[in-house]
């Protein structure tokens, strides 16, 4: 069946629309959705760095709190729905006419559940502010809610899902263009705080609206019937799901906030926006992980005729594990002159806290293949012992250790509690999914083995003041001696060279024309490639 690319689903030879939605490859998720990543990353990196610049600390602690309560904001108001509804349609999408429903269904739910709270954060902003002692903090909450409507219902996108990564694409490059550009707009002609804020809210709700958009056409324009309530049958199904998911997403959203709030309670605001800058830029590290994690938990759901793709998930793991590894000595030794380069004069406290949370930047960027794959294998609820121990960890943590240490404390008790997060995910991956742990501990051992070598090339060339052409020099270098220690540890092997050779060489074949005397009839436009090549490392 043709894959939804083209602005009306295909029909077959009779006028018919076919029923069923075929995913692109693994790999080409990936890549697809990769390519999304960097691009979004980009801009949210140039956002990032012009705040910080262009709002005073006070200014921008003020933005970082408010966002930071958005986002535990945004898990009440999504009451689980859109994890829910993506493990369903994961399930159906043999069937185009149960998902257009199902969306649908949802989508009223959505609308309901998250403006009833957005529209709580609105009136209680100023009650807010004064428990705060922030009275200013007031008006960027308010803006802040109606961005949370936008982001929430931007956030029902059923592309991953249904293996789509074109269309998130779309959507995900056209909201963070519209963001960027209105929030750097309106902060120039002197909006501050409240500027940034109201570029955050034109941004997701401009990309709300395309993502209904999309989504709707991707389903074959499914009958909305605003007046007709969702569905019992959906509301029990996604609803029971969702419930689930809801105390996870809380209990890890608060618990991943937490340090930032805490802060802000006993060291002020300015400290929230001196923890929050680093950690902005340690997302950029972090899509990679996302991105693969779009291709391959999807693969874990359960239907008739298919079961968990374990091989993938595990050669997901190893790929991620080089990668951060990789990481590891650049975050550790070179944390204060890359705080200093990106984030200028003010920040420079920032740079002890970006070394600190080294295993934070590991354990990150794992732990969403792990999450994910176990929400689409339908094991949420087996999540939420994990997700309620990470919460009080983080609690215990950060309250201990913040009054004792300030900013670095907040770090350490960010480590400690999403290591366990973290670890706990994969042994429950271990236990539902079969993942085998043998190749997992190698990689491991030889990433981090690697990581050292790479740590002991890099200090040569300093770990104070650093120029930038100092950064990108030693940073190759290091790069060379980390692949090559992979190489000895045979963590990368001539065997692994090749078949990637193979696979490039294969890829580049299937769209080069075939000579007329030896050509055969080619796949229906946009059919899924016959062999898939899934991840391999």
């Amino acid at each position: 069946m043709p894959v939804f690319r083209n602005r009306r689903p295909a029909r077959d030879e009779h006028g018919s629309q076919p029923t069923a939605i075929v995913p692109d490859s693994i790999a080409r998720n990936t890549i697809t959705s990769l390519f999304s990543h960097v691009f979004t990353a980009g801009l949210t990196a140039v956002l990032t760095l012009f705040l910080v610049r262009a709002l005073e600390p006070d200014a921008y602690g003020l933005f970082a709190l408010s966002t930071s309560i958005s986002v535990i904001v945004l898990v009440a108001a999504d009451f689980g729905i859109s994890a829910s509804t993506s493990r369903f349609a994961a399930e159906r999408r043999d069937r185009r006419d149960a998902v257009g429903e199902l969306y649908v269904d949802a989508l009223k739910l959505k609308v309901v559940a998250t403006g009833t709270v957005c529209l709580l954060l609105g009136v209680l902003a100023g009650v807010i502010a004064d428990a705060y002692g922030q009275p200013g903090l007031a008006w960027p909450l308010r803006v802040i809610a109606l961005a949370t409507l936008g982001q929430s219902i931007f956030l029902m996108g059923l592309f991953t899902a249904l293996g789509q990564s074109m269309m998130r694409v779309k959507v995900g490059g056209f909201e963070a263009i519209v963001e960027v550009s209105a929030s750097i707009a309106l902060v120039l002609l002197g909006g501050g705080a409240v500027g940034a804020a109201f570029g955050r809210a034109i941004g997701y709700v401009a990309g709300a609206l395309l993502a209904i958009v999309l989504t709707l056409q991707l389903l074959g324009w499914p009958r909305l019937r605003p007046s007709r309530p969702p569905r019992r049958e959906t509301v029990r199904r996604v609803g029971r799901y969702a419930s689930a998911l809801l105390v996870v997403d809380t209990a890890f959203v608060v618990g991943g906030n937490a340090n930032i709030l805490l802060l802000g309670a006993y060291l002020g605001p300015v400290a929230s926006g001196l923890f929050q800058a680093p950690i902005r830029l340690i997302v950029l590290f972090q899509h990679l992980g996302l991105s693969v994690a779009s291709g391959i938990a999807p693969r874990m759901a359960r239907r008739p005729g298919h079961e968990p793709e374990v091989g993938a998930l595990s050669r997901g793991l190893r790929l991620l594990i080089f990668y951060e590894c990789a990481l590891l000595a650049p975050v550790i030794l070179w944390g204060q002159p890359l705080i200093d380069l990106l984030l200028g004069d003010g920040f420079e406290r920032s740079g002890e806290i970006f070394s600190a949370m080294a295993p934070y930047v590991l354990f990150s960027g794992v732990a969403p293949l792990l999450s994910l794959s176990i929400n689409y294998y339908g094991g949420a609820r087996k999540r939420i012992p994990i997700a309620l121990i990470t919460l009080a960890l983080t609690v215990a943590t950060a309250t201990t250790l913040i009054p004792r240490y300030g900013l670095v404390g907040a770090a350490i008790a960010t480590d400690i509690s999403f290591g366990f997060y973290t670890l706990a995910h994969f042994y429950l991956c271990w236990r539902l999914l079969g993942l085998p742990l043998a190749p997992i501990a190698r990689s491991l051992a030889g990433g981090l083995t690697a990581a050292v070598v790479m740590g002991l090339v890099i200090s040569r060339f300093g770990t104070d003041e650093l120029t930038l052409l100092e950064l990108v020099g030693g940073g190759l270098v290091g790069l060379v001696a980390y692949v090559a220690m992979l190489a000895v540890t045979r963590q990368i092997t001539a065997n692994d060279v090749q078949v990637v050779r193979k696979k490039l060489q294969r890829r580049r074949g299937n769209v080069t024309p075939a000579p007329a005397a030896t050509a055969v009839p080619a796949p229906p436009a946009g059919a899924a490639p016959a062999d898939d090549p899934d991840l391999n490392s």
